[in-house]
């Protein structure tokens, strides 16, 4: 073969996507049995849904819960069933699809969240990756220091998937700015050093 594209494993609930598609499209609410992941027992919901989000092979519908006032995003892969509702469609006055997710990566954000400016400092040897392929596309280098490392700025919410991915670098990277992004990157870089004690 010529090209090779990455090869992913198929996360379970895209058998969903249809539905959820036609329900955005049509403005019908939904009747959702949901399994979460720390929870024993499933719920069951009334979603009115708004947008379909891909992130990392993994499916999620973002939209209202029963008549709450916030944006929530459910996992396909933990739709356990999912069916027409009748209860009247709620119309999205949430969330700007096209914007929403702007200053995140991932699709998890708690209702006050609100982006902060994050500085790194970059090792020499991460600093082509982190170039060519940048965190987020408001990244932005705002220095270079002599040994060839680089200081880099971006404005983002602080969700588990951006931490999970500053994570992803080890050493490569060095979060200066905010104190608090920093401390809880040390604190879950301690706790998988204990792991290998």
């Amino acid at each position: 073969s010529i090209i090779q594209f990455e090869r992913h494993s198929v996360a379970a609930g895209t058998e969903h996507l249809d539905n959820i598609f036609n329900a955005i499209k049509d403005k019908l609410g939904l009747k959702i049995k949901y399994q979460p992941f720390t929870k024993c027992e499933p719920y069951e919901w009334i979603v009115h849904p708004y947008l379909l989000k891909e992130y990392r092979n993994r499916w999620f519908l973002i939209g209202r819960v029963g008549d709450a006032n916030k944006v929530s995003n459910l996992a396909l892969d933990r739709i356990l069933k999912i069916s027409n509702s009748r209860v009247p469609f709620i119309e999205n006055d949430l969330l700007d699809p096209e914007t929403f997710y702007n200053d995140m990566i991932g699709v998890t954000v708690a209702e006050n969240d609100v982006p902060e400016y994050i500085e790194i400092r970059v090792a020499i040897g991460s600093v082509p990756y982190i170039l060519t392929k940048p965190i987020h596309f408001s990244q932005e280098t705002l220095h270079k220091y002599k040994d060839g490392s680089i200081k880099i700025g971006m404005k983002l919410i602080h969700n588990f998937e951006l931490r999970s991915l500053l994570l992803s670098y080890g050493p490569g990277i060095q979060v200066l700015k905010p104190t608090s992004l920093r401390d809880k990157l040390k604190e879950e870089l301690e706790k998988a050093v204990e792991l290998y004690k």
